[in-house]
């Protein structure tokens, strides 16, 4: 789904002086910014040594994460850990650093990197899900043809066979959100997406005219409008009733979604749309 993918940071080192030396590369003088997500990028510098320039780029890039995320310093003996160890070795407030080198640079004796760190830490690796790195900067893709929904509102919109329709949905806190629909085509497909690209598994549906598949979007059920690697759901219509009438719930963590659809060729453009969000307590 190429509309979904984003555009991260254009970057082209700027040349200076007759002897063109390279100034430090752009990611490190502003790092790329991602709103509303579970990530932040981290660039540090390491001069001197070559046996540890990465290591004390690393240790700067950690600390000033900690500094400015965290609100925390990071300790001189964690920092210490990861000048002499490397940062796979290190700990912050106990709880180990999940992270992954985006970018390096090693140039006049300095060594560049651009970390990519999750906002809350995990002792589990298997909680982190990092985005592919063409996922943040610009506002484009489906984070700019979205249209803004509130939860606990209905909406009634037009749906069209070639051009999704897309929505985003904001959730405060952790908890369930049921997506309830009403449609009057034959098939209709949808996805729901967080901010790095990810679509999700519904835990729960409530069909009460129709019925519905989860489908593999390479299948010959699929859609254009989504990748090949989407949770894509189709939906069909009750042949007598020629509606569709039914709820998806989904576990999410408190942040930004989007819910894409799109619909098959025959039967009416119209869906009637309405989310309900209950806090996981």
């Amino acid at each position: 789904m190429n509309e979904v993918k984003f555009s991260i940071l254009a970057c082209f080192l700027l040349l200076v002086n007759n002897n063109m030396q390279a100034q430090e590369p752009c990611w490190f003088s502003k790092p790329p910014i991602c709103r509303n997500s579970n990530f932040v990028y981290a660039a540090g510098i390491g001069t001197g040594n070559a046996e540890k320039i990465r290591n004390l780029a690393e240790a700067d890039a950690i600390r000033r994460y900690v500094a400015e995320v965290r609100g925390v310093q990071l300790s001189d003996a964690t920092y210490k850990e990861i000048v002499e160890k490397g940062v796979e070795y290190a700990k912050i407030e106990g709880i180990p650093v999940q992270y992954r080198v985006l970018r390096q640079k090693f140039e006049n004796n300095n060594y560049y990197v651009l970390l990519l760190l999750p906002r809350r830490f995990s002792t589990d690796p298997r909680n982190i899900i990092y985005p592919d790195e063409e996922l943040c900067d610009p506002l484009t893709g489906i984070r700019k043809t979205a249209e803004p929904t509130k939860i606990g509102e209905s909406y009634s919109v037009k749906v069209n066979t070639e051009k999704p329709s897309d929505f985003e949905i904001v959730t405060a806190a952790d908890g369930n959100l049921t997506l309830s629909l009403e449609s009057f085509a034959e098939n209709t497909y949808f996805s729901l997406y967080n901010e790095d690209g990810v679509s999700f598994k519904s835990t729960n549906q409530n069909i009460v005219s129709g019925s519905s598949l989860q489908i593999a979007n390479n299948s010959p059920w699929g859609s254009k409008a989504f990748d090949n690697n989407d949770i894509v759901y189709l939906y069909t219509w009750n042949r007598t009733a020629e509606k569709f009438k039914g709820s998806f719930t989904f576990k999410l963590d408190a942040g930004t979604y989007y819910l894409r659809i799109v619909r098959g060729q025959t039967g009416l453009s119209s869906v009637n749309l309405s989310f309900q969000f209950k806090t996981i307590r």
